[in-house]
């Protein structure tokens, strides 16, 4: 699908022209809560072999004329029983886009990060894991990551809650987004949409390949809530390497 709102929103990811791919017919306005929840039904048994089939795979375009407030709503009511997790889907003028979707890959990446962080960050308990806790910006969909972490209750000596969260269960500060069957394009765009989140200063994002021998990551420092900045560390790490990949946080920021 070359022409159209829903190729200029896709392509609205990265400012450069990029497609997307229709599995069926997609839903367009006007719509609600059910219709939406039907369109993701439509195609859900479709969605990991088009995914597997490329190793650039196009987003899916679910439904167009989408406001936030509804993309917002139909995942408040189902948070459970979606077929595809708010994580592996984004809102881009209007259309709502299925960038890439869950592998056990995917999620053992996820956990060993998780383990990693947790051994190696030197403040053993003073971090907590938030798992894909929903992220709220006023005005803004609403944004799911594959991990988050930030201070809790319980963190020694931590800084002042940043401006615009109401409580430290809100307090993220960094965020893991892996891409196992995502591009580069959508996996940036998401970190832009971390970039604008009160509070957030690590944002990692961790892009593995199909048979799972090469891990390239980008990291990026945030000092301040605005527009995503270059990264501050880009790396490759390769199955069977002699040399360890080396990532550094500065944990005074974590915390």
């Amino acid at each position: 699908m070359s022409n159209g709102p829903v190729a200029a929103a896709v392509a609205h990811l990265a400012n450069l022209p990029m497609r997307a791919t229709c599995v069926t017919p997609a839903v367009s306005a006007p719509m609600n809560v059910d219709t939406l929840h039907a369109a993701f039904e439509s195609i859900h048994n479709d969605i990991a072999q088009h995914f597997e089939a490329s190793p650039e795979p196009e987003p899916i375009v679910v439904a167009t004329g989408v406001p936030v407030a509804l993309y917002n709503e139909y995942y408040s009511k189902h948070d459970e029983d979606a077929p595809v997790a708010m994580r592996f889907t984004d809102l881009v003028d209007g259309a709502i886009l299925i960038t890439h979707y869950p592998s056990k890959l995917h999620e053992v990446v996820s956990r060993a990060f998780d383990k990693l962080l947790d051994r190696s960050s030197g403040v053993f308990g003073s971090m907590t894991s938030k798992g894909s806790m929903t992220a709220k910006r006023a005005g803004a969909r609403n944004k799911e990551a594959d991990e988050t972490y930030g201070p809790s209750k319980r963190t020694p000596n931590r800084g002042p809650l940043p401006t615009g969260l109401s409580s430290v269960g809100d307090w993220i500060t960094l965020v893991l987004e892996v891409g196992y069957s995502q591009s580069w394009r959508s996996h940036r765009a998401a970190a832009a949409w971390w970039a604008m989140y009160p509070g957030v200063r690590y944002i990692v994002l961790l892009r593995i390949n199909q048979n799972a021998t090469n891990l390239a990551f980008e990291i990026y420092h945030i000092d301040a809530v605005g527009p995503l900045p270059a990264p501050s560390q880009v790396g490759r790490c390769r199955l069977g390497a002699t040399q360890a990949c080396v990532v550094s946080f500065d944990t005074r920021a974590i915390l």
